[in-house]
Protein backbone atom coordinates (compact mmCIF):
# COMPACT_ATOMS: atom_id res chain seq x y z
CA UNK A 1 0.00 0.00 0.00
CA UNK A 2 1.49 3.45 -0.91
CA UNK A 3 1.57 5.74 1.75
CA UNK A 4 -0.30 9.22 1.32
CA UNK A 5 0.62 11.92 3.29
CA UNK A 6 -1.23 15.23 1.44
CA UNK A 7 -3.35 14.48 -1.55
CA UNK A 8 -1.38 16.52 -3.56
CA UNK A 9 1.48 14.87 -2.81
CA UNK A 10 -0.24 11.25 -3.38
CA UNK A 11 -1.71 12.42 -6.86
CA UNK A 12 2.02 13.23 -8.17
CA UNK A 13 2.83 9.85 -7.04
CA UNK A 14 0.21 8.32 -9.26
CA UNK A 15 1.61 10.10 -12.01
CA UNK A 16 5.09 8.73 -11.98
CA UNK A 17 3.61 5.05 -11.51
CA UNK A 18 2.20 3.88 -14.03
CA UNK A 19 -0.66 0.44 -13.46
CA UNK A 20 1.83 -1.67 -14.91
CA UNK A 21 4.68 -0.42 -13.05
CA UNK A 22 3.24 -1.00 -9.68
CA UNK A 23 2.06 -4.51 -10.95
CA UNK A 24 5.81 -4.97 -11.53
CA UNK A 25 7.03 -3.67 -8.74
CA UNK A 26 4.03 -5.64 -5.80
CA UNK A 27 5.56 -9.15 -8.27
CA UNK A 28 9.14 -8.29 -7.03
CA UNK A 29 8.01 -7.34 -4.18
CA UNK A 30 6.11 -11.19 -3.52
CA UNK A 31 8.96 -13.18 -5.25
CA UNK A 32 11.67 -10.75 -2.78
CA UNK A 33 9.65 -11.65 0.20
CA UNK A 34 9.56 -15.54 -0.74
CA UNK A 35 12.86 -16.29 -1.40
CA UNK A 36 13.87 -14.16 1.89
CA UNK A 37 11.49 -17.03 3.53
CA UNK A 38 13.73 -19.72 1.91
CA UNK A 39 17.13 -17.80 2.66
CA UNK A 40 15.33 -17.03 6.08
CA UNK A 41 15.20 -21.09 6.83
CA UNK A 42 18.54 -22.35 5.28
CA UNK A 43 19.85 -19.62 7.75
CA UNK A 44 17.90 -20.97 10.87
CA UNK A 45 19.24 -24.23 9.89
CA UNK A 46 22.66 -23.27 9.81
CA UNK A 47 22.29 -21.80 13.12
CA UNK A 48 21.01 -24.78 14.57
CA UNK A 49 23.93 -26.92 13.28
CA UNK A 50 25.81 -24.36 14.78
CA UNK A 51 24.08 -24.59 18.21
CA UNK A 52 24.09 -28.52 17.98
CA UNK A 53 27.70 -28.50 18.07
CA UNK A 54 28.23 -25.70 20.51
CA UNK A 55 30.46 -23.96 17.84
CA UNK A 56 29.97 -20.16 19.74
CA UNK A 57 31.53 -21.90 23.39
CA UNK A 58 34.49 -23.50 21.34
CA UNK A 59 35.46 -20.10 20.26
CA UNK A 60 34.69 -18.95 23.97
CA UNK A 61 31.45 -17.49 23.31
CA UNK A 62 28.71 -18.16 26.27
CA UNK A 63 26.33 -18.34 24.01
CA UNK A 64 24.82 -19.51 20.40
CA UNK A 65 23.11 -15.86 20.52
CA UNK A 66 26.23 -14.01 21.69
CA UNK A 67 28.32 -15.62 18.94
CA UNK A 68 25.44 -14.52 16.83
CA UNK A 69 25.83 -10.70 17.98
CA UNK A 70 29.56 -10.74 17.10
CA UNK A 71 29.65 -12.88 14.10
CA UNK A 72 26.81 -11.39 11.93
CA UNK A 73 25.34 -8.25 13.95
CA UNK A 74 22.28 -9.49 15.10
CA UNK A 75 21.01 -8.18 17.99
CA UNK A 76 21.27 -10.05 20.94
CA UNK A 77 17.34 -10.44 21.63
CA UNK A 78 17.00 -11.02 18.22
CA UNK A 79 19.78 -13.80 18.09
CA UNK A 80 17.96 -15.55 21.25
CA UNK A 81 14.89 -15.82 18.85
CA UNK A 82 16.65 -16.84 15.89
CA UNK A 83 18.10 -19.89 18.28
CA UNK A 84 15.10 -20.84 19.86
CA UNK A 85 13.49 -20.80 16.50
CA UNK A 86 15.58 -22.93 14.90
CA UNK A 87 15.72 -25.66 17.67
CA UNK A 88 12.16 -25.85 17.49
CA UNK A 89 11.85 -26.60 14.09
CA UNK A 90 13.84 -29.60 14.29
CA UNK A 91 10.71 -30.91 16.27
CA UNK A 92 8.20 -29.79 13.41
CA UNK A 93 8.92 -30.96 10.05
CA UNK A 94 5.69 -29.45 8.53
CA UNK A 95 6.41 -25.96 9.40
CA UNK A 96 9.69 -25.84 8.31
CA UNK A 97 8.77 -27.26 5.01
CA UNK A 98 6.45 -24.56 4.76
CA UNK A 99 9.32 -21.97 5.58
CA UNK A 100 11.72 -23.43 3.49
CA UNK A 101 9.46 -22.83 0.31
CA UNK A 102 8.88 -19.75 1.52
CA UNK A 103 4.36 -19.78 1.72
CA UNK A 104 5.06 -18.79 5.57
CA UNK A 105 7.08 -15.98 7.11
CA UNK A 106 9.37 -15.80 9.48
CA UNK A 107 6.76 -13.96 11.62
CA UNK A 108 4.59 -16.61 11.04
CA UNK A 109 7.17 -19.34 12.30
CA UNK A 110 8.33 -17.58 15.29
CA UNK A 111 4.82 -17.28 16.34
CA UNK A 112 3.90 -20.95 15.39
CA UNK A 113 7.12 -22.01 17.21
CA UNK A 114 6.32 -20.71 20.75
CA UNK A 115 3.16 -23.72 21.49
CA UNK A 116 3.33 -26.00 18.34
CA UNK A 117 3.88 -29.94 19.15
CA UNK A 118 4.06 -32.48 16.56
CA UNK A 119 0.16 -33.04 17.51
CA UNK A 120 -0.58 -29.36 17.02
CA UNK A 121 1.34 -28.87 13.74
CA UNK A 122 -0.95 -29.33 11.20
CA UNK A 123 -4.11 -27.25 13.02
CA UNK A 124 -1.72 -24.18 13.68
CA UNK A 125 0.24 -24.50 10.19
CA UNK A 126 -3.56 -24.01 8.57
CA UNK A 127 -4.30 -21.27 10.28
CA UNK A 128 -0.56 -19.82 9.18
CA UNK A 129 -1.72 -20.34 6.11
CA UNK A 130 -5.21 -18.95 5.84
CA UNK A 131 -4.99 -15.67 7.84
CA UNK A 132 -2.08 -13.20 8.98
CA UNK A 133 0.45 -12.65 11.24
CA UNK A 134 -1.75 -10.98 13.49
CA UNK A 135 -4.15 -13.78 13.45
CA UNK A 136 -1.26 -16.16 14.54
CA UNK A 137 0.13 -13.71 17.01
CA UNK A 138 -3.59 -13.51 18.87
CA UNK A 139 -4.17 -17.66 18.27
CA UNK A 140 -1.03 -18.21 20.23
CA UNK A 141 -1.63 -15.60 23.10
CA UNK A 142 -5.47 -17.00 23.58
CA UNK A 143 -4.00 -20.52 24.03
CA UNK A 144 -1.45 -20.23 26.04
CA UNK A 145 -4.25 -18.21 28.11
CA UNK A 146 -6.26 -21.19 27.76
CA UNK A 147 -3.54 -23.78 28.91
CA UNK A 148 -2.32 -22.31 31.43
CA UNK A 149 -5.53 -20.32 33.04
CA UNK A 150 -6.58 -17.10 34.06
CA UNK A 151 -5.24 -17.03 37.96
CA UNK A 152 -1.98 -18.06 36.53
CA UNK A 153 -1.80 -14.54 33.60
CA UNK A 154 -3.33 -12.58 36.55
CA UNK A 155 -0.59 -13.05 38.68
CA UNK A 156 2.16 -12.88 36.03
CA UNK A 157 0.56 -9.42 34.66
CA UNK A 158 0.55 -8.68 38.33
CA UNK A 159 3.92 -8.97 39.28
CA UNK A 160 5.26 -8.02 35.89
CA UNK A 161 4.69 -4.42 35.54
CA UNK A 162 6.67 -1.63 35.66
CA UNK A 163 7.84 1.47 34.24
CA UNK A 164 11.39 3.02 34.09
CA UNK A 165 12.10 6.25 33.18
CA UNK A 166 16.05 7.81 32.27
CA UNK A 167 17.73 10.06 30.24
CA UNK A 168 20.26 9.65 27.52
CA UNK A 169 23.13 10.89 26.65
CA UNK A 170 21.35 13.76 24.57
CA UNK A 171 19.02 14.80 27.68
CA UNK A 172 15.73 13.42 26.15
CA UNK A 173 13.72 11.04 28.58
CA UNK A 174 13.52 7.85 27.46
CA UNK A 175 9.99 5.17 29.40
CA UNK A 176 10.01 1.53 28.80
CA UNK A 177 7.09 0.24 30.53
CA UNK A 178 5.28 -3.08 30.94
CA UNK A 179 1.59 -2.48 31.91
CA UNK A 180 -1.05 -5.38 32.46
CA UNK A 181 -3.73 -5.53 29.11
CA UNK A 182 -6.91 -3.22 31.20
CA UNK A 183 -4.45 -0.46 32.06
CA UNK A 184 -2.48 -0.55 28.56
CA UNK A 185 -5.95 -0.56 26.76
CA UNK A 186 -6.62 2.97 28.73
CA UNK A 187 -3.25 4.54 27.75
CA UNK A 188 -3.40 3.18 23.77
CA UNK A 189 -7.13 4.93 23.60
CA UNK A 190 -5.76 8.26 25.67
CA UNK A 191 -2.88 8.29 22.55
CA UNK A 192 -5.24 7.64 19.85
CA UNK A 193 -7.49 10.34 20.98
CA UNK A 194 -4.33 12.56 21.30
CA UNK A 195 -3.12 12.01 18.36
CA UNK A 196 -6.77 12.54 16.75
CA UNK A 197 -6.48 15.82 18.06
CA UNK A 198 -3.58 16.84 16.85
CA UNK A 199 -4.23 15.88 13.33
CA UNK A 200 -7.66 17.70 13.25
CA UNK A 201 -5.62 20.79 14.69
CA UNK A 202 -2.51 20.67 12.29
CA UNK A 203 -4.78 20.59 9.03
CA UNK A 204 -6.50 23.72 9.92
CA UNK A 205 -3.27 25.60 10.93
CA UNK A 206 -1.90 27.93 7.70
CA UNK A 207 1.83 26.86 7.17
CA UNK A 208 2.00 23.18 7.62
CA UNK A 209 4.60 21.66 5.64
CA UNK A 210 3.80 18.54 3.86
CA UNK A 211 7.01 17.68 3.19
CA UNK A 212 8.16 16.94 6.69
CA UNK A 213 5.08 14.70 8.02
CA UNK A 214 5.13 12.90 11.38
CA UNK A 215 6.38 9.26 11.43
CA UNK A 216 4.21 7.33 14.15
CA UNK A 217 6.18 7.10 16.81
CA UNK A 218 6.25 10.64 16.80
CA UNK A 219 2.80 11.28 16.91
CA UNK A 220 2.57 9.51 20.06
CA UNK A 221 5.52 10.80 21.47
CA UNK A 222 3.05 13.99 20.84
CA UNK A 223 0.23 12.29 21.89
CA UNK A 224 1.94 11.27 25.34
CA UNK A 225 3.24 15.23 26.03
CA UNK A 226 -0.55 16.34 25.29
CA UNK A 227 -2.15 13.12 27.44
CA UNK A 228 0.25 14.18 30.34
CA UNK A 229 -0.50 18.46 29.92
CA UNK A 230 -3.69 17.78 29.91
CA UNK A 231 -3.92 15.78 33.04
CA UNK A 232 -2.10 18.34 34.68
CA UNK A 233 -4.06 21.62 33.69
CA UNK A 234 -7.27 19.76 34.45
CA UNK A 235 -5.92 18.77 38.20
CA UNK A 236 -6.02 15.26 37.23
CA UNK A 237 -9.51 14.95 37.51
CA UNK A 238 -11.33 11.64 37.52
CA UNK A 239 -8.14 10.20 39.69
CA UNK A 240 -9.42 8.79 42.73
CA UNK A 241 -11.14 12.36 44.43
CA UNK A 242 -14.18 11.65 45.39
CA UNK A 243 -17.11 13.56 47.86
CA UNK A 244 -19.00 11.69 51.09
CA UNK A 245 -21.50 10.80 48.29
CA UNK A 246 -18.58 8.39 46.57
CA UNK A 247 -19.18 10.70 43.75
CA UNK A 248 -16.18 12.45 41.46
CA UNK A 249 -14.88 15.28 43.63
CA UNK A 250 -14.43 17.08 40.16
CA UNK A 251 -15.50 16.80 36.47
CA UNK A 252 -14.76 17.64 32.98
CA UNK A 253 -17.38 18.71 31.09
CA UNK A 254 -16.68 16.73 27.41
CA UNK A 255 -19.06 19.48 25.59
CA UNK A 256 -16.21 22.11 25.71
CA UNK A 257 -13.70 19.62 24.29
CA UNK A 258 -15.87 19.10 21.05
CA UNK A 259 -14.21 20.36 17.66
CA UNK A 260 -16.76 22.80 16.03
CA UNK A 261 -16.96 23.52 12.45
CA UNK A 262 -19.46 25.78 10.85
CA UNK A 263 -20.64 24.67 7.46
CA UNK A 264 -23.39 25.89 4.88
CA UNK A 265 -25.56 23.09 3.61
CA UNK A 266 -25.11 24.34 -0.23
CA UNK A 267 -21.09 23.18 1.05
CA UNK A 268 -21.85 20.14 2.50
CA UNK A 269 -23.90 19.20 -1.00
CA UNK A 270 -20.93 20.97 -3.22
CA UNK A 271 -17.67 20.73 -2.77
CA UNK A 272 -17.50 23.85 -5.01
CA UNK A 273 -20.21 25.81 -3.88
CA UNK A 274 -19.08 29.07 -1.75
CA UNK A 275 -20.06 29.61 1.20
CA UNK A 276 -18.81 29.57 4.69
CA UNK A 277 -16.86 26.33 5.89
CA UNK A 278 -14.72 27.43 9.11
CA UNK A 279 -13.77 25.88 12.45
CA UNK A 280 -15.69 27.53 15.65
CA UNK A 281 -13.78 31.13 15.76
CA UNK A 282 -11.06 29.58 13.85
CA UNK A 283 -9.90 29.14 10.29
CA UNK A 284 -11.39 28.07 7.40
CA UNK A 285 -11.03 24.18 6.86
CA UNK A 286 -12.00 22.45 2.82
CA UNK A 287 -15.09 21.53 1.91
CA UNK A 288 -14.11 17.53 1.30
CA UNK A 289 -13.05 17.88 5.29
CA UNK A 290 -15.70 18.73 6.34
CA UNK A 291 -17.75 15.97 4.60
CA UNK A 292 -15.48 13.84 6.10
CA UNK A 293 -16.54 15.01 9.47
CA UNK A 294 -19.71 15.21 8.94
CA UNK A 295 -20.02 12.00 8.28
CA UNK A 296 -19.88 10.74 11.90
CA UNK A 297 -20.66 13.71 14.44
CA UNK A 298 -23.50 15.63 16.25
CA UNK A 299 -25.27 17.60 14.15
CA UNK A 300 -26.73 21.18 15.13
CA UNK A 301 -29.39 22.85 12.18
CA UNK A 302 -29.08 26.68 12.64
CA UNK A 303 -30.87 28.69 10.96
CA UNK A 304 -29.54 32.18 9.65
CA UNK A 305 -31.19 35.78 8.64
CA UNK A 306 -29.49 37.36 5.41
CA UNK A 307 -27.57 39.43 7.70
CA UNK A 308 -26.12 36.62 9.54
CA UNK A 309 -27.99 36.53 12.47
CA UNK A 310 -29.19 33.53 14.28
CA UNK A 311 -32.45 32.98 13.80
CA UNK A 312 -33.22 29.42 15.30
CA UNK A 313 -31.17 26.71 16.62
CA UNK A 314 -32.70 23.22 16.24
CA UNK A 315 -31.95 20.42 18.83
CA UNK A 316 -28.34 18.15 19.02
CA UNK A 317 -28.84 15.28 16.82
CA UNK A 318 -26.41 12.24 16.06
CA UNK A 319 -25.92 11.53 12.49
CA UNK A 320 -25.17 7.81 13.01
CA UNK A 321 -27.57 6.79 16.16
CA UNK A 322 -25.86 4.83 18.44
CA UNK A 323 -28.12 1.36 17.89
CA UNK A 324 -27.45 1.98 14.06
CA UNK A 325 -23.41 2.31 15.48
CA UNK A 326 -23.81 -1.30 17.22
CA UNK A 327 -25.18 -2.83 13.87
CA UNK A 328 -22.32 -0.91 11.60
CA UNK A 329 -19.61 -2.73 14.44
CA UNK A 330 -21.37 -6.11 14.25
CA UNK A 331 -21.37 -6.20 10.53
CA UNK A 332 -18.16 -5.10 9.92
CA UNK A 333 -16.45 -7.62 12.68
CA UNK A 334 -15.29 -4.08 14.86
CA UNK A 335 -12.43 -3.52 12.48
CA UNK A 336 -11.66 -1.14 9.59
CA UNK A 337 -12.61 -2.08 6.11
CA UNK A 338 -9.88 -1.08 3.94
CA UNK A 339 -8.05 -4.11 2.62
CA UNK A 340 -5.39 -5.20 5.41
CA UNK A 341 -6.46 -2.22 7.92
CA UNK A 342 -7.18 -4.31 11.47
CA UNK A 343 -7.37 -0.64 13.35
CA UNK A 344 -10.41 -0.88 15.89
CA UNK A 345 -10.71 3.17 16.04
CA UNK A 346 -13.27 3.49 13.58
CA UNK A 347 -15.55 6.28 12.39
CA UNK A 348 -18.92 6.11 10.26
CA UNK A 349 -18.23 6.77 6.66
CA UNK A 350 -21.42 7.35 4.02
CA UNK A 351 -21.32 5.77 0.79
CA UNK A 352 -23.32 8.56 -0.43
CA UNK A 353 -23.02 11.84 1.57
CA UNK A 354 -26.44 12.47 3.85
CA UNK A 355 -25.91 16.19 2.33
CA UNK A 356 -26.29 14.74 -0.87
CA UNK A 357 -29.37 12.63 0.15
CA UNK A 358 -27.84 9.73 1.05
CA UNK A 359 -29.59 7.68 3.82
CA UNK A 360 -28.28 6.84 7.29
CA UNK A 361 -28.71 3.51 7.08
CA UNK A 362 -26.66 0.09 7.07
CA UNK A 363 -26.71 -0.25 3.63
CA UNK A 364 -25.23 3.21 3.22
CA UNK A 365 -22.70 3.26 5.97
CA UNK A 366 -18.97 1.25 6.56
CA UNK A 367 -16.47 1.85 9.20
CA UNK A 368 -13.42 3.50 8.47
CA UNK A 369 -10.05 4.28 10.78
CA UNK A 370 -9.76 8.03 10.35
CA UNK A 371 -6.84 7.92 8.42
CA UNK A 372 -8.46 5.77 5.75
CA UNK A 373 -12.22 7.90 5.96
CA UNK A 374 -9.38 10.74 4.99
CA UNK A 375 -8.69 8.72 2.05
CA UNK A 376 -12.12 8.58 0.72
CA UNK A 377 -12.80 11.88 1.34
CA UNK A 378 -9.45 13.97 0.56
CA UNK A 379 -6.93 11.80 -1.18
CA UNK A 380 -9.31 10.71 -4.21
CA UNK A 381 -10.55 7.54 -3.31
CA UNK A 382 -13.94 5.73 -3.71
CA UNK A 383 -15.76 2.85 -2.48
CA UNK A 384 -18.37 0.59 -4.17
CA UNK A 385 -20.34 -2.63 -2.89
CA UNK A 386 -21.17 -5.11 -5.17
CA UNK A 387 -24.11 -7.43 -5.48
CA UNK A 388 -23.32 -9.50 -2.03
CA UNK A 389 -22.47 -6.09 -0.40
CA UNK A 390 -19.09 -6.58 -0.67
CA UNK A 391 -17.23 -3.59 0.14
CA UNK A 392 -14.05 -2.89 -2.69
CA UNK A 393 -11.89 -0.08 -2.46
CA UNK A 394 -10.87 1.82 -5.94
CA UNK A 395 -7.73 4.04 -5.60
CA UNK A 396 -7.49 7.30 -7.71
CA UNK A 397 -6.00 5.41 -10.54
CA UNK A 398 -9.24 3.47 -11.06
CA UNK A 399 -7.37 0.37 -9.81
CA UNK A 400 -9.57 -1.71 -7.15
CA UNK A 401 -7.70 -2.90 -4.12
CA UNK A 402 -8.04 -7.39 -3.42
CA UNK A 403 -8.85 -8.20 0.22
CA UNK A 404 -5.61 -9.59 1.23
CA UNK A 405 -2.63 -10.52 -0.66
CA UNK A 406 -0.84 -13.59 -2.20
CA UNK A 407 2.56 -15.63 -1.15
CA UNK A 408 2.91 -18.53 -3.83
CA UNK A 409 6.82 -20.41 -4.33
CA UNK A 410 9.41 -19.62 -5.54
CA UNK A 411 10.20 -20.13 -9.05
CA UNK A 412 13.67 -22.42 -8.52
CA UNK A 413 12.78 -26.40 -9.11
CA UNK A 414 13.60 -27.19 -6.02
CA UNK A 415 11.42 -24.72 -3.73
CA UNK A 416 8.69 -25.80 -6.57
CA UNK A 417 9.14 -29.91 -5.77
CA UNK A 418 8.90 -28.99 -1.79
CA UNK A 419 5.24 -26.46 -2.25
CA UNK A 420 3.92 -29.32 -4.50
CA UNK A 421 4.63 -32.47 -1.77
CA UNK A 422 3.58 -29.77 1.00
CA UNK A 423 0.48 -29.41 -1.27
CA UNK A 424 -0.31 -32.92 -1.93
CA UNK A 425 -4.21 -34.04 -1.04
CA UNK A 426 -4.51 -30.73 0.12
CA UNK A 427 -6.64 -27.42 -1.65
CA UNK A 428 -5.00 -26.43 -4.50
CA UNK A 429 -5.28 -22.92 -3.45
CA UNK A 430 -4.17 -23.40 0.16
CA UNK A 431 -1.01 -21.13 -1.03
CA UNK A 432 -3.60 -18.12 -0.92
CA UNK A 433 -4.30 -15.71 1.90
CA UNK A 434 -7.82 -16.94 1.99
CA UNK A 435 -8.82 -14.08 4.93
CA UNK A 436 -10.78 -11.77 3.18
CA UNK A 437 -11.57 -9.67 6.34
CA UNK A 438 -14.10 -11.71 8.21
CA UNK A 439 -13.77 -12.31 11.89
CA UNK A 440 -11.45 -14.50 13.34
CA UNK A 441 -13.08 -17.10 15.52
CA UNK A 442 -9.91 -17.17 17.80
CA UNK A 443 -12.39 -19.58 20.45
CA UNK A 444 -12.92 -22.06 18.49
CA UNK A 445 -9.18 -22.48 16.65
CA UNK A 446 -8.26 -22.62 20.81
CA UNK A 447 -11.09 -25.10 21.16
CA UNK A 448 -9.52 -26.97 18.08
CA UNK A 449 -6.06 -27.29 19.51
CA UNK A 450 -6.49 -28.08 23.45
CA UNK A 451 -7.19 -31.73 22.36
CA UNK A 452 -4.50 -32.02 20.12
CA UNK A 453 -2.39 -30.45 22.77
CA UNK A 454 -3.75 -33.29 25.41
CA UNK A 455 -5.43 -30.29 27.75
CA UNK A 456 -8.86 -30.72 28.35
Amino acid sequence: MIDITTPSRHDGDLELLSGQRVQELEDELVRLAVHLNCTTYKMLQVIRELDEHEVAQCLGFCSTAHYLNWRIGLDKGAAREKVRVARALAKLPLTSRSLACGSISYAKTRALTRIATPETEEALLNIALQGTATHVEEVVRKFRRAKNGDLELNERHEQGRYLHTYHDDDGMLVIEARLPPDEGALLVKALEAAQDLAFKQAKQVAGVSAETPLTPSQKRADALGRVAKAALHRGLAGLGDVNEHGEPAATIDAASYQVVVHVDAEVLADAKAEGRCELDHGPHVSAETSRRMACDCDRVVMLHHANGTVMDVGRKVRVVPTPLRRALAERDHGHCCFPGCMSTHLEAHHVRHWAQGGPTNLSNLLSACPRHHRFLHEAGYTVRRDAAGAVEFVAPSGRALAAAGVLVPADDEAFSTQWREIQQGSDPAADIAAWGGERMDYDWAVAELMPAAGEC
